[in-house]
């Protein structure tokens, strides 16, 4: 159960610097 948490936490982590970066990079180019 931990582990499994665990690895959810991790997933939702990369997940969410991937959009992060997504967003920053669309933000980026509508400002152009």
């Amino acid at each position: 159960m931990n582990e499994k948490y665990q690895s959810d936490k991790l997933y939702l982590v990369e997940n969410f610097e991937k959009t992060e970066k997504l967003v920053y990079n669309r933000s980026v180019v509508e400002r152009k």
